[in-house]
């Protein structure tokens, strides 16, 4: 087939592309993989403010979830007592709003054993679910969600869903490139 073929099929497989909203084009400011609070993303979101700096999108790295269950995508209700307050408080301002998550279960997340049982993680050549240690010694260990498996990628959307409604516009999905060659 002729090359315009090729890439017709292919978007139609993948999906056709679509213009990003204008936000996403703008300054994104992060907390910096930091120990982060409630109160300091609310500092962050007024400091950014008080210094006109044209920031659009505020993202919210990794603490904004319980230590040990990345990315079973609980709040951590202790340093975020009040998610959709914040989210609120972050918007007023006139940011958009991003959660870091990725594809991995912590070992510590009730979720771990449903996803196994139902299949939704990658598998050793054995066929059990693969557990590993993809953050070094900082994190407990972690399985991977198999999002090849469309089951599982339904489960993770229904994970991160709450969040959307909530406000949440955006995520920022990260370390897919931690997948063991061998599973």
């Amino acid at each position: 087939p002729s090359f315009k073929t090729i890439i017709s099929r292919y978007a139609d497989l993948v999906s056709h592309p679509i213009l990003p909203p204008k936000w996403s084009m703008g300054l994104w400011m992060s907390s910096g993989f930091k120990d982060d609070s409630a109160d300091e993303v609310a500092s962050r979101a007024r400091e950014l403010r008080e210094h006109d700096i044209p920031a659009d999108v505020l993202h919210l790295d990794c603490y904004w979830q319980k230590f040990g269950r990345w990315s079973d995508n609980p709040w951590d209700t202790e340093m975020f007592p009040d998610p959709a307050g914040l989210i609120k408080r972050v918007k007023d301002q006139n940011f958009r709003v991003c959660l870091w998550s990725n594809s991995y279960i912590g070992v510590e997340s009730p979720l771990l054993k449903e996803a196994g049982k139902k299949g939704y993680l990658l598998k050793t050549k054995d066929g059990k679910p693969w557990i590993g240690q993809l953050w070094g010694d900082y994190h407990p260990p972690v399985a991977i969600i198999d999002v090849t498996n469309p089951a599982a990628g339904k489960w993770m959307q229904d994970l991160l869903r709450p969040h959307l409604k909530m406000g949440a516009d955006v995520y920022k999905t990260d370390f897919g490139e931690g997948v063991p060659a061998d599973v």
